[in-house]
């Protein structure tokens, strides 16, 4: 039964929708009661309609946090926290189904460089994020920003942040701090200059990519640190890299990381020649990709000394930063000069000035920050599933959705289906997924027909199903039908009459195989099979497999031979020209002497309706024409009597 489906214009030929679960714990806008101070609802019922109009409402250096509240839906904006902002919560309703998303990169052609394509950037010091998704969707073009943190002592915590390239940016003088959170991309993705720590996350890269870009100041005695994360890869995915060096002194560590089989055997990556000046270690790792015996000479190891040094007081203290000018020329100057030499950046003030109106200052005291005292994010803990909880790995689907509706006949063994297009209908209709523990990603085709792709995977990205939907013209999914069959290199051709599935071929004489045939099918994805005969005469049989795979139609091709050796004789032949035929019948003859021949053309009733005699042809080829333009449409049977011999076949009138 074929599947329909209501059509809906679309925003772009290639489009990403995700289909999140729904919190199963208490309601948190009703826990937090009168914490909140402004609610962002898409759908009219807050405060505000959008994210940055919550931002702009917040009192410029307001002494006491203040937190918005951001209800669910697809926030496509771009979001900017300017200095003057600071001490802001903003908590979303749901991890996954609380979305700030935008698709801004350099290949856009109005964005500049790297640093303007951020989702959100956030200059201000001591903002906070919770329970949310901040992500770039512009997918593999370029630098393309989700989170760009530049500003001091900003938090993150149970939050989604992905993109692709350059996902999360960190700026100079600043310390960030990232706990229970999910983040993903394929090249240099954590990247920057800052100091950030990143607690009980999962680091998630797409194959064959780079998870961090270091560009640690020389002097800093920490730059990335990641504890007890799990680095992991798409089911399969290899080539993962720790990390390649930004700038000279780069700093990256992991500690007691879960690390995937897909991490390279070396570990790091070379950049530039750099890594004699780099700081790359690991410490205590495990998992099927923490293997060091293969390790490149600069990734080395902490020693039970050295780990001890990284706790978060020691970390973000203030004795981190150096303080006089001459620190200063290699922290800020050294980078600037290398940015002022790129074309590519318009103003590296801009940049290192973080919105600011001088270079920032660095940090004036030592931050001490322990997330479990915060009763806000003790809310979020107790009420939601941390990111590395294993329940994560679990996906359940249900059916799948075209335009809201469920598509009939939902099996998840089944990965395939179809609907049909109305003749008004350009553009795929919205697909999605039912599932209440999954995310669900869609890819659109930029015409139709053509698939729909939908992924479901579980949270953590290690389980996935994957459905195919073919955006169905004209009833092209259930089509088996044949346009046409070549052979002989080519130079014969059977013309496919609708629904007439038997076929004649009268081979030369002394043909001892069958010819080699070339279906054409008339809708591009569906396949066929040919068996052919093991002697002749014989018939060779086509199935035709619609892209349904459920739909089939059988062509039968009967082989003849149209003479053979008879006591060292070569006998006459006949051969159609053309089958089916228009307002002639043309007969190539083939025969040894001269001859006459007679040709007969009966109904399918058995009535003689042509008769053609020819008294003397001559021997050699000779094709002879006959007049068929009364002839009604319809299949026609066939006798050409050459020198007391008789070739039969059929024939259709097109």
């Amino acid at each position: 039964m074929k599947k329909k489906c209501v059509f809906v214009l679309l925003f772009g030929f290639v489009v990403s929708f995700i289909q999140l679960s729904v919190l199963t714990a208490q309601d948190i806008q009703t826990l937090l009661g009168d914490d909140i101070h402004i609610v962002v609802d898409r759908d009219g019922s807050g405060d505000f309609l959008t994210i940055q109009e919550a931002i702009n409402a917040i009192p410029d250096d307001n002494p006491e946090r203040k937190v918005i509240f951001v209800k669910n839906g697809t926030y496509y904006e771009k979001v900017y926290v300017p200095v003057t902002k600071k001490n802001i919560t903003m908590i979303g309703e749901d991890m996954d189904s609380t979305v700030l998303v935008y698709d801004d990169s350099p290949a856009k052609g109005d964005t500049f460089w790297t640093m303007n394509t951020a989702t959100i950037r956030v200059d201000a010091d001591d903002f906070q994020a919770m329970n949310m998704t901040i992500s770039n969707s512009a997918g593999n073009t370029g630098q393309a920003l989700a989170l760009y943190g530049n500003g001091d002592r900003q938090v993150y915590t149970h939050c989604r942040i992905t993109g692709y390239q350059d996902t999360y940016y960190i700026t100079a003088r600043v310390r960030n701090y990232f706990k229970d959170c999910f983040i993903e991309g394929a090249t240099d993705y954590i990247f920057g200059f800052g100091v950030a720590v990143f607690d009980s996350c999962q680091i998630h890269s797409l194959p064959g990519g780079y998870i961090t870009a270091a560009s640690t100041p020389v002097d800093y005695k920490f730059g990335f640190v990641f504890r007890d994360c799990s680095l992991t890869t798409s089911p399969g995915g290899t080539g993962v890299s720790l990390g390649r060096l930004w700038f000279d002194y780069a700093r990256t560590v992991f500690m007691k990381c879960w690390e995937t089989n897909g991490i390279i055997p070396g570990g790091w990556s070379p950049w530039s020649g750099r890594e004699a000046t780099c700081y790359y270690r690991e410490y205590q790792c495990f998992g099927p990709g923490s293997d060091t015996t293969k390790r490149v000479p600069y990734g080395k190891q902490l020693t039970d000394q050295e780990a001890e040094k990284y706790v978060l007081d020691t970390i973000f203290a203030l004795s981190n930063f150096p303080i006089d000018e001459v620190h200063d020329t290699a922290e800020i100057f050294v980078p600037y000069r290398r940015f002022a030499s790129n074309p590519a950046v318009p103003d590296p003030g801009l940049f290192f000035k973080a919105g600011k109106d001088t270079f920032p200052g660095y940090p004036s005291a030592d931050w001490k920050i322990d997330v479990e005292q915060d009763s806000l994010y003790r809310l979020i803990k107790e009420n939601t599933v941390r990111v590395m909880d294993s329940v994560n790995g679990i996906v359940t689907v249900q059916g799948l959705l075209c335009k809201n509706e469920p598509i009939p006949g939902f099996d998840l063994e089944k990965t395939l289906y179809g609907i049909e297009l109305g003749e008004e209908d350009t553009v795929p209709p919205v697909m999605s997924a039912i599932t209440p523990d999954g995310l669900v990603f869609v890819s659109y085709p930029r015409s139709v027909p053509g698939y729909t792709t939908v992924t479901v995977t579980s949270k953590n990205k290690q389980t996935q199903s994957k459905f195919l939907v073919y955006n169905s013209v004209d009833s092209a999914f259930w089509n088996a039908n044949l346009q046409f069959i070549t052979y002989n290199a080519g130079k014969d051709t059977i013309q496919i009459q609708p629904g007439v599935y038997e076929y004649d071929v009268a081979l030369p004489g002394g043909t001892t195989s069958a010819p080699a045939l070339s279906p054409r099918i008339i809708v591009a994805g569906a396949t066929y099979k040919v068996t052919q005969p093991s002697e002749l005469p014989g018939t060779a049989t086509i199935v035709v497999i619609a892209i349904d795979t459920a739909t089939k139609n059988t062509y039968l091709i009967h082989y003849t031979v149209m003479s053979g050796i008879d006591d060292g004789e070569i006998l006459p032949e006949a051969a159609v020209v053309q089958n089916p035929f228009g307002d002639r019948i043309r007969i190539r003859i083939t025969m040894g002497r001269p001859s006459p021949v007679t040709f007969e053309l009966f109904d399918i009733s058995g009535r003689l309706v042509l008769s053609e005699q020819y008294a003397h042809v001559q021997a050699g080829h000779e094709t002879l024409s006959m007049d068929a333009g009364d002839l009604p449409k319809g299949l026609y049977t066939y006798r050409v009597l050459i020198d007391g011999h008789a070739v039969t076949g059929k024939l259709m009138r097109d």
